[in-house]
């Protein structure tokens, strides 16, 4: 989902004409671990965007047939109007200054549009006259209001329309056929009028119906949840309305992690949107180190964290599993008298599981996590030889550096330190030198593991067709990390567009 009050500010950027956001009042207590914060130079990307969505959505412009009475002249009348049908439409210009406390300021003007259309007059004064032909409107300078409001519904951003207002400021009309120019004279002007104000409705109408109901149609379907990796999903939902400054505009949403229906129970660490000194990116994105933890408490509870290293891992392993060591090999049994002699010629397995759920530490220097296994030694097949001759417990730190792959926050593990303690055993004591020959063999599977497994990622929540450019930047800060980015828009069957 997209952080709390920014669809709003897209589908306004969508409009392009001068409009106020007005938000609806509404408090909770529910603490945001998710931020998000637009620049100026960010809502002129989606204003850019909104250029080009309005030119394509505007020749949906639909004039309906209506009738106009003629009542100059020393007869009566009426004229009908049909077929006014949009020919041409050039986008208006428009620029946006942010309100505080009120909304975003759209001001238009230019802007062009040409519809064509027939007419056809009926005129009784002596005799009945009837005249036809075609009718050519040019209209120049668009000029219009908008006031939208934003409010949640079922966890989903949606818009309402409080107000709109359009105004042309030039309109030339152009009526070709018939043939008596006093006739026409009588209802020329009234009927640019009238043409005139029917532009002004539907173009009010349109937004409040199409591009409206397309809007919340498109932010009822986006995604409150969100599949991780196997039954493990980030679930998204809306906490404030957006924060307008003069500078920017803030949101936050509440991100968090559930493992099927179950979700985190860890206390939150809100973010604290901390900003950058200088800021020379459109957005800024705050992900709390609670979505981690809750992340690493998921996968924990769902098991996922559990496994067994066994002699058909790899060829190595093989051998050392071995109870009965084969000269000049250096196996398990070598280590502990009582295996090689109760149990000759078997394997063992060593059954991880995490004791507890890892924990992080996000600080300037990196993402710290630290994870206790427990690591049970069974005869293999473990299935078939459930009694525990002996169990470890394995304490693993690991230094991570979070980057940015495919719109995700992904880690790459810089370092990784284990340590071990016996905690008991039927085969006698866990000596240093069985202890460091352990640590050999599993420190480079754990470091393959934990690599491989925050390379999945986080998914950065963004608008549909708009994705992170090259430039984005992550910065660890003290309990949450901070992503600086630029935006690249990129319709379907297009190449990314960066709107300067």
């Amino acid at each position: 989902m997209v952080p709390a009050g920014m669809n709003c500010l897209i589908l306004l950027s969508l409009i392009g004409v001068r409009g106020t956001l007005a938000l609806e009042n509404g408090t909770d207590n529910k603490e945001a671990t998710l931020g998000a914060r637009l620049s100026m130079s960010g809502l002129q990307f989606f204003s850019d965007i909104g250029h080009k969505i309005v030119t394509h959505e505007l020749p949906k412009l639909v004039i309906p047939s209506f009738d106009l009475p003629i009542n100059d002249g020393p007869g009566k009348g009426t004229v009908h109007v049909s077929n006014l049908t949009l020919q041409k439409f050039e986008s208006p210009h428009f620029h946006f200054e942010l309100a505080p406390d009120r909304g975003i300021t759209w001001n238009s003007q230019g802007g062009a549009l040409r519809l064509t259309g027939n007419w056809k007059a009926e005129y009784d004064w002596l005799v009945s006259v009837s005249l036809k032909g075609t009718v050519d409107v040019v209209v120049t300078d668009i000029r219009s209001m908008l006031t939208l409001g934003a409010y949640g519904y079922d966890s989903h951003p949606q818009i309402t329309v409080y107000e709109c207002k359009t105004e042309v400021k030039n309109l030339h009309m152009t009526l070709s056929g018939g043939v008596i120019p006093w006739i026409i004279n009588l209802f020329h002007d009234n009927l640019a009028k009238t043409i005139k104000y029917s532009i002004h409705q539907q173009l009010c109408s349109l937004v409040q119906t199409v591009l409206l109901e397309d809007a919340n149609d498109a932010l009822r379907k986006l995604p409150t949840r969100v599949e991780v990796t196997d039954n493990v999903f980030l679930d998204y939902g809306l906490i404030h309305n957006p924060v307008i400054t003069n500078y920017y505009v803030e949101g936050d949403a509440l991100l968090d992690v559930s493992v099927g229906n179950n979700t985190c129970s860890i206390p939150f660490e809100p973010v604290k949107l901390v900003a950058p000194e200088r800021d020379n990116f459109m957005t800024n994105i705050w992900i709390s180190q609670t979505v981690l933890d809750c992340l690493l408490d998921s996968v924990h509870k769902s098991k996922m964290l559990e496994f067994i290293i066994d002699r058909n891992l790899q060829k190595s392993l093989d051998t050392f599993l071995q109870t009965s060591c084969r000269i000049p090999t250096i196996c398990i049994g070598e280590f502990f008298k009582p295996l090689r002699q109760n149990y000759p010629d078997e394997h063992i397995d060593l059954v991880f599981r995490s004791f507890t759920a890892p924990t992080s530490n996000i600080s300037p220097d990196g993402i710290t996590i630290q994870t206790t296994f427990d690591i049970d030694l069974h005869l293999y097949p473990t299935k078939m030889h459930p009694q525990i001759l002996a169990q470890l417990q394995m304490n693993s730190t690991s230094v991570v550096n979070p980057n940015i792959v495919n719109d995700r926050v992904v880690g790459t593990l810089n370092k990784t330190e284990v340590t071990f303690g016996e905690m008991s055993s039927t085969i006698g004591h866990f000596n240093k030198a069985f202890l460091t020959a352990l640590e050999y063999i599993l420190k480079p599977m754990i470091t393959i593991a934990v690599d491989t497994a925050f390379r999945v990622g986080i998914p950065i929540p963004l608008v549909e067709n708009v994705t992170l450019a090259n430039s984005t930047t992550l910065v660890a800060l003290d309990k949450e990390i901070r992503i600086d980015a630029n935006l690249l828009y990129r319709a379907e069957n297009e190449t990314a567009v960066h709107f300067d």
